[in-house]
């Protein structure tokens, strides 16, 4: 099996906005590789495709953000993202692509909005000095699980992070913690599943530079470009391939 040329223009794409959003901005958006690459591949191929590259993202993000977590956070994130790792795994080979489709779709379309009445004042999260430990769980499970179907955990957690009173870039150092984690818990699980074949390993390996790239490019651009501004191409790309991933899967 090969790729054409529309795969690899939407994956040259979205590597490196995945790689721009992971290393300068919380990492929310970096999800919106695997949308764009199930558009040519699929869900599955596409997710398969694109662990390997962020899990090298997360290794040099985190030595960019080295300790400036908030590990009582990262914590029980992690704790509670393990079950939902978990339930993803016991998932995934029986849920319909049609389904996770448009699934995926729902989640692009669904993140915008979030974002959208967030910034406009629609939506509020008040600030806590206390961890409140079992919506904290529950969040990191919803991260976990929906990770691992389609590495879309950057909403569940952010929901956690933006309700406590950290500085951006603690909250970066703190979402690149939790998903170099949850990332290489998933991996042994989707091996498992036989998702690293040969075709989809070499993809990621010719896809790696640009990974490293676009993380180094986000690193540079997290104290010199507003989130807003680059959000606003990460909202027009998602709009666009979640209508697609949802007509497809409406269509099947």
């Amino acid at each position: 099996m090969t790729w054409d040329l529309s795969f690899w223009l939407l994956a040259i794409t979205g590597v490196l906005i995945a790689g721009i959003a992971k290393g300068g901005f919380s990492g929310g958006a970096a999800f919106v590789a695997t949308p764009m690459l199930a558009l040519s591949v699929g869900p599955v191929n596409a997710a398969a495709i694109m662990l390997p590259l962020l899990m090298m993202m997360d290794v040099i993000a985190l030595r960019a953000y080295w300790r400036q977590w908030s590990w009582p956070d990262g914590r029980v994130l992690i704790l509670g993202a393990v079950p939902g790792i978990i339930l993803g795994w016991l998932l995934f080979s029986v849920v319909d692509e049609r389904l996770v489709k448009l699934a995926l779709g729902v989640m692009s379309l669904g993140f915008v909005a979030y974002m959208m009445a967030k910034a406009r004042g629609w939506i509020t999260i008040r600030k806590s000095e206390q961890i409140n430990t079992p919506v904290a769980l529950s969040w990191g499970a919803t991260a976990g699980f929906t990770s691992f179907v389609s590495h879309a955990g950057g909403p569940p957690a952010s929901m956690h992070l933006l309700s406590r009173p950290i500085a951006k870039t603690t909250y970066q150092a703190t979402s690149t913690l939790l998903f170099m984690m949850i990332n290489a818990v998933k991996a042994p699980f989707y091996a498992s599943l036989g998702l690293f074949g040969a075709v989809n390993v070499k993809t990621s390996l010719a896809l790696l530079p640009l990974a490293v790239a676009g993380i180094l490019i986000g690193i540079w651009l997290h104290k010199r470009v507003s989130e807003a501004q680059f959000y606003v191409v990460i909202y027009l790309c998602l709009i666009v391939v979640g209508g697609k991933l949802i007509i497809e899967g409406l269509a099947g």
